[in-house]
């Protein structure tokens, strides 16, 4: 199999295409389109570009609101919560993510919560893109029972259940200096 290497903002030029093309609006793809390139470049393999499929799928389906608007409350200055209109979860963070910085900083800690969304992708997305702000962050996910917990097989395990992230100056500055190429398999698309 041969491969084709694209800058990072190649790669999510080509994802929000492909979502665009499928229905979604241009803020849900935008924001996937960024975190499917960061999971391809950070997370795990199966969540960057290969559930980028599962995505297009839903939005083309109808299980994705193509033309979901998140709304966002902060019922108290450290709680802040996105509904996000039966659209993806990487938007609803997106649009709460400068108040969140903010009031964690000025508060030291901020509770963010999110309801109504498709399946929230690689959850290190989501710290590591705090941590990249200053902020520790610890983020956790509801799931099915899909993985078995011993040899017993009996499945009782969700799957990217918990992400944690702290700032690391080191990384926070190679990241400001660098974007990473991508690679992607030329046959899957």
């Amino acid at each position: 199999m041969s491969q084709q290497t694209l800058s990072t903002h190649d790669a999510e030029a080509l994802v929000e295409q492909a979502c665009l093309a499928v229905g979604a609006n241009p803020a849900a793809a935008s924001s996937l389109a960024k975190a499917t390139v960061s999971a391809a470049l950070f997370g795990h393999p199966g969540v960057g570009f290969p559930h980028l499929l599962d995505y297009l799928s839903g939005f083309r389906e109808g299980r994705i609101n193509t033309e979901a608007e998140p709304k966002i409350t902060s019922p108290l200055p450290a709680i802040i919560h996105s509904d996000a209109n039966g659209g993806i979860a990487q938007l609803g963070f997106d649009l709460a993510m400068p108040s969140l910085v903010e009031n964690t900083k000025k508060l030291g800690v901020t509770i963010f919560t999110q309801g109504n969304s498709y399946t929230t992708g690689e959850l290190g997305y989501y710290v590591r893109r705090l941590a990249l702000e200053g902020v520790i962050a610890l983020a956790v996910s509801n799931s099915p029972a899909v993985v078995v917990g011993s040899p017993s097989g009996k499945v009782i395990f969700g799957t990217n259940p918990m992400a944690f992230a702290a700032p690391w100056p080191m990384l926070m500055h190679r990241w400001s200096l660098t974007r990473h190429p991508v690679q992607r398999p030329s046959s899957t698309w």
